[in-house]
């Protein structure tokens, strides 16, 4: 029927004949949004009108401007049915609403994305709708729409840790800058998880003071550490008791058969021109000893270390400790020299090894293979016994595992029953290996 100057300025036309009796949809609505245009008109008159709608309208020179704009009725002349199509151009508010939702989408795929869990509370400590990332939902257990509404210490923190975490974020709700703390908290079946946390004021957001919650879950890495501590203390406390065991070896064994070798000679030496047949007896005596001294010296050697691996290297070290086995043993091994500690540690695998087959395994045969494979040695050995070993059970494989953990090793045991064991152990291997 007519339109106004601010539409004529908007639209580019002239509310002349040329454009009065022509649907509004056909003269102002961008073609895109005619049809639902249309519906939302008709659906206002139908209810009375005053409800606002957004749809793109056509601007001078083919554009397009967002357009908030409503119908309402009212009596034309003669009584006729007329309706008033007002709106206000609202293209910059509609940019920067979008502007905002991408910025939010954009945040929104960081934290999901992110590794870490993170989770929103207020300063009440209080989290809010929507406000925790998926690492945070799927370590805890819980559905988004179920995060918030919650005290967050009295639903994610274990019992006995709340008061202190609800003691800490108070602190920081009051301005303070805490770091990092370890605290248990608890899934939504009870478990309870080990985390590394920390609580930082944001910047305001609208109306809200709002505090992010980080954290990360460290339960592996500290039982990694207190398994570490624990080899390290068995490692401490194997070197107190090998010593104390060479100590009682040398003092039964070698010390004394050397005290009796110095009375013999001594008992030599006072009675040689006296009864040069006694002193023969006492000398032959005293070399016998000495002999039995010098054969106690050398398993005792052989026992903390071979010869034969510090002089020729771990395969002639391998085969020595093969033929002293009363199983047969198959060896595979290359002919390379490597470093003085990853051959110790592979040679004792392969004699512990050995050592409970013969004593525990009833084995016909044992396969040793040592290859090495993209930077470290992989020793194995694998017995046809009667499997079931339990490595928790004794000392032997555990010292070997806490020996292979000192390289940065891992000591691997696979026995069931009636199949036979199978140890397997990697050792990284730093330094370049050399031909023998």
């Amino acid at each position: 029927v007519r339109f106004n100057r601010r539409l004529e300025e908007m639209s580019g036309l002239d509310d002349d004949e040329a454009v009065r009796g022509r649907p509004f949809r056909d003269v102002f609505v961008a073609p895109a949004d005619a049809d639902e245009w249309e519906r939302r008109f008709r659906e206002s008159i139908a209810t009375g009108g005053g409800e606002e709608y957004e749809n793109a309208w056509r601007t001078e020179g083919g554009g397009e401007a967002i357009v908030a704009w409503s119908a309402s009725w009212y009596a034309g002349e003669k009584g006729a049915d007329r309706y008033l199509i007002s709106g206000s151009d609202v293209t910059e508010r509609h940019r920067h609403a979008v502007e905002l939702q991408q910025q939010h989408d954009f945040l929104n795929a960081i934290a999901n994305s992110a590794p870490s869990l993170l989770c929103l509370v207020d300063e009440r400590g209080l989290v809010p709708d929507s406000a925790s990332n998926v690492a945070f939902e799927r370590l805890l257990g819980y559905d988004a729409a179920d995060v918030g509404g919650h005290y967050f210490w009295e639903r994610y923190v274990h019992p006995a840790e709340a008061d202190e975490v609800r003691e800490r974020m108070t602190r920081v709700f009051a301005g303070e800058r805490l770091g990092e703390h370890d605290n248990h908290w608890v899934t939504s079946t009870g478990e309870r998880v080990l985390i590394a946390w920390t609580c930082t004021a944001l910047p305001q957001i609208d109306e809200r003071t709002l505090f992010l919650v980080t954290g990360v879950d460290v339960t592996l890495r500290k039982r990694q550490e207190e398994e570490l501590r624990a080899s390290r203390a068995r490692i401490l406390e194997a070197g107190v008791s090998e010593r104390r065991r060479l100590e009682r070896n040398l003092h039964d064994g070698a010390q004394q058969r050397l005290v009796a070798l110095s009375l013999a000679l001594r008992l030599a030496t006072a009675t040689l021109h006296k009864d040069p047949a006694a002193a023969e007896k006492l000398l032959a005596s005293a070399a016998e000893e000495l002999a039995q001294a010098l054969e106690e010296l050398r398993e005792l050697a052989r026992g903390i270390h071979p010869a034969v691996l510090t002089d020729r290297g771990l395969a002639p070290a391998l085969e020595a400790l093969a033929s002293r086995t009363p199983v047969e043993v198959e060896i595979e091994t290359p002919p390379l020299r490597l470093p003085p500690a990853v051959e110790a540690a592979a040679y004792y695998v392969v004699s512990e090894a050995l050592a409970n087959v013969v004593k525990y395994a009833n084995a016909k045969c044992v396969r040793v293979r040592v290859e090495q494979l993209d930077g470290r040695v992989v020793v194995g050995v694998e017995d046809d016994g009667v499997g079931g070993a339990d490595p928790a059970r004794g000392t032997g494989l555990r010292g070997l595992a806490d020996r292979v953990a000192a390289l940065d090793g891992r000591l691997e045991v696979l026995s069931r029953p009636g199949e036979g064991t199978a140890v397997r152990a990697e050792i990284p291997v730093r330094e370049p290996a050399l031909a023998e």
